[in-house]
């Protein structure tokens, strides 16, 4: 049996109320030779009831039910593995394509021999209340700048940033099946949110476009990804996603112009990292991150701030540390200061504060050490300060006659 012109696939979780108005603007195109995948990844309400449903009448449509909510980025692996088509096309199951919209992609992309097009979109609300919200967004995703002809992809991305307008997610490209598996532009399996970056396929593509036309409608409504409150997951997922693409890009050979424009790309992409970290509880436990060291390094020392030497302690100096019941910081500084969040973080919480000259405390609750030496048999003295005072202050507790004493700051 010849392939299908185009594989269109559709991930759905929890959107009964969305899913029949998305896959109805798939099926009224007016273009047959398709096939229509739809993921449900393990929803909870009567998602897959009606997909059932639609199914029974259309036969162009395969189901794949999940067991258990896997996420969409592997989701959309498995519909784009078991896709066919000449071209695949990724939608969301809550948003609708504009009439003739495939007709357009694909004569598009057929006649340019591309790997990727990419095209404009605008935005619906589900109720005043989302209007008034995210009105400024209603047109973030029509293409303002002016695209002539056939690009490369990185030329095509950097085109795009200097132009201002947005790349889009995977929804906003129309992409060449051999060309996605050959690349292997699968995405990162498990990943909550921001897996759809469509770097990876701008950076391997020979053949890329760009046309004006809206052809997608992006629903905005309560409880979606975009809208939700972000959690852990998602700061993670992002992580992992952004040093997924630096690491693609550092083993692409482009011209020092293409790489000022994807440097001003990635710094543009760690605003939005911190942007979410001031609205998740950053308290939470990490899931993913450990699992990605490189990811998990940068979020640690160059997102999260978290100094490299507190997590070079060891076990067993946590453990010392622990078999104290009363402890010293010497020192009041930053340094001290991110002492003091380690050992928290450790359930740590029985610290004094210490300095060798109470003139320089600036806040209440520091002592001089020589008001703590009935606790020099009994305390553990971490010091908390740079190079140039440590072999001073070092020396002063020893003739002060405190017994345990730990350098933190060398870690």
């Amino acid at each position: 049996m010849n392939s299908p012109k185009i594989s269109v696939i559709i991930t759905a979780y929890n959107i009964e109320n969305y899913i029949e108005e998305c896959i109805n603007s798939v099926i009224l195109q007016g273009i047959g030779d398709i096939e229509i995948i739809c993921v449900d990844d393990a929803s909870t309400d009567n998602t897959y009831s009606v997909l059932k449903k639609i199914s029974e009448k259309e036969n162009r449509i395969q189901i794949i039910r999940n067991k258990e909510n896997v996420g969409q980025a592997t989701a959309r692996n498995m519909g784009c593995h078991a896709a066919h088509g000449e071209y695949i096309y990724i939608l969301d199951g809550d948003d609708c394509l504009k009439k003739n919209a495939l007709n357009r992609l694909y004569d598009c992309a057929k006649k340019n021999r591309l790997d990727v097009l990419t095209f404009s979109g605008d935005v619906f609300f589900d109720n005043d209340q989302m209007l008034l919200k995210y009105y400024n967004q209603s047109k973030i995703y029509i293409r303002k700048g002016h695209y002539s002809g056939v690009y490369s992809g990185p030329e095509l991305f950097v085109k795009m940033i200097e132009q201002k307008d947005k790349h889009g997610n995977i929804c906003f490209q129309f992409i060449k099946r051999d060309f996605f598996v050959k690349n292997n532009l699968y995405f990162i399996d498990r990943l909550r949110y921001g897996e759809d970056s469509p770097f990876a396929i701008y950076m391997s593509a020979q053949r890329a476009m760009c046309i004006s036309d809206i052809l997608y409608s992006r629903r905005f409504r309560e409880n979606s990804i975009i809208t939700s409150q972000k959690q852990m997951c998602h700061l993670e997922s992002l992580m992992i996603q952004y040093v997924n693409d630096l690491f693609l890009w550092h083993s692409k050979k482009l011209t020092n112009e293409i790489n000022e424009k994807i440097d001003y790309f990635f710094a543009l992409q760690l605003k939005s990292i911190k942007n979410i970290m001031n609205d998740i509880d950053l308290q939470k436990s990490l899931v993913m991150l450990k699992q990605y060291p490189v990811a998990y390094y940068i979020y640690r020392y160059l997102v999260n701030d978290t100094p490299l030497y507190c997590d070079l302690l060891t076990n067993e100096n946590i453990d010392e540390i622990k078999k104290h019941n009363s402890i010293i910081i010497f020192g009041a500084g930053k340094i001290a200061t991110y002492v003091i969040d380690f050992l928290q973080n450790h359930g740590i919480t029985n610290y004094k504060i210490a300095v060798s000259d109470k003139k320089l405390e600036v806040k209440s609750g520091i002592y001089n050490i020589t008001e703590l030496l009935q606790d020099k048999e009994s305390a553990i003295v971490l010091v908390a300060v740079g190079n140039k005072y440590k072999d001073e202050i070092w020396k002063t507790l020893i003739n002060l006659g405190f017994k345990n004493i730990m350098d933190v700051s060398k870690y």
